[in-house]
């Protein structure tokens, strides 16, 4: 079922304080390759590297490397195209080559097994077990779809369309996260956001999005990079304060925190540039990547 798309203007606080920034702590990560995506998952980091050596890096919250599993290849205990999943009790590889989900313990593979979805699977994402969101790309459209792990059965779609603009980059360019009945999107290209309410058997209830200006979609401005949920709020990592100047960047990327109905909350300035974050839920901690990926910072929220 396709529900209307809802416009909405983004609604600020006439009391908001725009606060500093004022970390636990941080620490020095070397990976030796391009961190694509990582996650906190019962106490640990899950690093998903970018050429597969290893497939995924682990460390403690302090940055303590624990131990490795997964490699690039055809053989035994390796993958073809792996994308890291966590759902609240475990860590799986999903190869999207060959439609297997592995599941670890450690380092070690336990079980595999065959799943139904028949799509790539990018940018794909444990919501609820067992139920992933991922996308697919079509000419100048990208549909996120939630289907049913087992089944393969499509609940719900959302679609991001970019006719007028002839420019499949910036439909590529977002990330999402959701958090029990809340799935949103925060776009990279655009000065925008969007808030999906889910029901109990995984169908679209409500579809809003929330802006803060009319401009265009532009390669030159980036806003959202990043966006993580929690029970009764979600945070976005915006770059509004950056500007790239010749060959470099300049300026400090900011948290954004809202209610599911769209209001900000706070506003943190984070003294720095930021490329990617993740959130623990039982410790209310953010884990900020710093943009050359060499520094961890951790922010109580």
């Amino acid at each position: 079922m396709l529900l209307p798309f809802i416009s909405c203007e983004n609604r600020v606080r006439e009391s908001l304080i725009v606060e500093d920034a004022v970390f636990e702590d941080s620490f020095q990560l070397s990976m030796g390759d391009q961190i694509l995506n990582y996650t906190c998952h019962k106490g640990k980091l899950f690093f998903e590297l970018a050429y597969g050596k290893p497939v995924c890096r682990v460390t403690d919250k302090h940055g303590k490397e624990l131990y490795n599993f997964g490699r690039l290849g055809n053989g035994n205990g390796e993958f073809l195209m792996p994308v890291l999943l966590c759902s609240e009790d475990s860590v799986y590889i999903y190869d999207c080559h060959r439609k297997l989900l592995y599941s670890f313990v450690d380092s070690t593979i336990v079980n595999s097994r065959k799943i139904a979805i028949t799509d790539p699977g990018n940018g794909m994402k444990i919501l609820k077990w067992p139920y992933v969101g991922y996308y697919v790309f079509r000419q100048n459209t990208l549909e996120w779809k939630l289907c049913h792990i087992d089944s393969g059965k499509n609940t719900a779609s959302l679609f991001f369309c970019g006719e007028s603009y002839n420019a499949p980059a910036y439909l590529q360019s977002f990330d999402w996260d959701a958090c029990g009945d809340h799935v949103v999107f925060a776009q990279t290209y655009y000065d925008a956001f969007r808030i999906c309410m889910l029901s109990d058997d995984m169908h679209i209830l409500s579809d809003n999005n929330y802006s803060q200006s009319k401009e265009m979609p532009t390669k030159e401005k980036a806003f959202y990079t990043g966006v993580v949920c929690s029970s009764d709020r979600f945070f976005l990592l915006s770059q509004r304060g950056v500007q790239i100047i010749g060959n470099g960047v300049c300026g400090e990327s900011e948290i954004e925190v809202y209610d599911y109905h769209g209001n900000m909350m706070r506003k943190i300035k984070l003294g720095g540039i930021f490329s990617k974050m993740s959130f623990d839920m039982d410790s209310e901690m953010l884990y900020l990547l710093k943009v050359d990926e060499t520094m961890m910072k951790i922010l109580k929220i």
